[in-house]
């Protein structure tokens, strides 16, 4: 007797139906996805023969879905442009270029088999050649591989219940119980700021860049700008501090104040800047006027067209080694340095959480309020020892 399960023959036989529409009767195939022999196949089809529909109108069915087709440049496969249109319309435009990319590894691996007909199977086999070659993480791969999955599930090429049993087969990213609290102190930042400034040649873009940064570290607004797909076309969408544009911003003299565009398309309206970011940024206006750019973004770069995020990260890089400081600094790093300072100044979790811009989900502030709050108990404990070690010393002192 054979080790198989009781009722598995039943699950393969269902599964050999449906396939067999699929592949258009292309034994082969058919043994592959299920992970049998040829003959076994074979014998499956004898044993079906009364439950399986023509051969001829399985080949046209798999003719209907693109199936019979192959196509070697991966580009040009039906399903793969389908998904870009999809991801495109939720995620940014460098997400999905990185999953696309995941995605044409696996389909290299698998020997060019159409991504329509993939299985968690096809999925792990190409992860474990790569893997022989020496690849380390495959995370980014199952990233790409869960969301297509959700893309053939949204677009009804794979039933409810099968994209969940997949996505169970397929590995997510462990989130960090302890997040990567990196913030820079007000010191910090002001020799940063410096630095900064110090990369760029002339008066008017030092202002710009130090705008930038004042705003983002006494808003906390995201950074990027992202991408949707309107009437088949991918447009900008201005998002976060680099797509913050001038109907935006409101001014009545005394007070300047923006509204944000922000993550899952919401708005963050009425936010207000410290002193000193507001007198920087009406400088940046004002020259902005006299410099009569005629571009609807806020934040240019010397071609007056919009910063994009990687030349950003790229000047914050070198405004990093520039300054000796030896934290990772990046754009995202002002925005958790803004909510740090928040907490340090003794202002409420919930009232922190609300004035920083974007932030919705509180446990994910939560976690950076604890760690920081933590850092304050070791710091204030610090000063306590010192102050006791002085009392000791002074004793010792008088009596002598």
């Amino acid at each position: 007797m054979s080790g198989r399960p009781k009722g598995s023959w039943k699950v393969r036989e269902d599964e050999f139906i449906e396939l067999w529409k699929r592949y258009g009767g292309n034994l082969r195939q058919i043994a592959e996805t299920l992970g049998i022999s040829y003959k076994t196949a074979q014998r499956m089809k004898k044993r079906l023969e009364n439950k399986l529909i023509p051969k001829r109108e399985a080949k046209k069915i798999a003719r209907e879905l693109g199936l019979t087709e192959k196509i070697d440049d991966f580009n040009k496969i039906p399903e793969i442009q389908e998904f870009k249109k999809y991801a495109y319309s939720r995620l940014s435009m460098r997400t999905v270029d990185g999953q696309i990319s995941s995605l044409r590894r696996i389909w290299k691996e698998l020997e060019k088999k159409r991504p329509i007909t993939w299985t968690p199977e096809d999925f792990w086999n190409a992860v474990g050649s790569m893997k022989q070659r020496g690849l380390k993480s495959f995370f980014s791969l199952a990233v790409a591989f869960r969301n297509f999955i959700r893309f053939m599930v949204d677009t009804e090429k794979l039933s409810a219940e099968e994209g969940l049993r997949w996505l169970s087969k397929v590995p997510t990213k462990k989130l960090k119980s302890k997040p990567r609290l990196v913030y820079l102190t007000k010191e910090e930042f002001e020799v940063f700021v410096e630095a900064l400034k110090s990369i760029f040649k002339t008066p008017e873009e030092k202002i710009m860049i130090e705008a930038l940064a004042r705003v983002k570290v006494s808003t906390g607004a995201r950074t990027g700008i992202a991408y949707q797909v309107k009437e088949g076309k991918v447009i900008q969408v201005g998002k976060g501090i680099l797509g913050l544009k001038l109907s935006q911003i409101h001014d009545d003299g005394k007070v300047i104040t923006i509204d944000f565009f922000e993550k899952r398309n919401k708005w963050w309206y009425g936010c207000k800047l410290s002193p000193k970011a507001e007198e920087i940024f009406r400088k940046w206006l004002e020259i902005r006027k006299r410099m009569k750019l005629d571009h609807e973004y806020v934040f240019v770069n010397g071609g007056g067209k919009p910063i994009q995020p990687n030349l950003l990260t790229y000047w914050f890089r070198l405004a990093r080694k520039i300054s000796g400081i030896k934290k990772v600094v990046t754009p995202h790093t002002l925005r958790k340095t803004y909510l740090c300072w928040l907490i340090l100044a003794g202002v409420p979790l919930e009232i922190a959480v609300d004035l920083n811009v974007g932030w919705e989900d509180i446990t994910t502030a939560k976690k950076y309020y604890l760690a920081v709050l933590k850092r304050k108990k070791e710091v204030e404990l610090r000063k306590m020892w010192v102050y006791m070690g002085e009392l000791k010393q002074k004793e010792e002192e008088e009596a002598k």
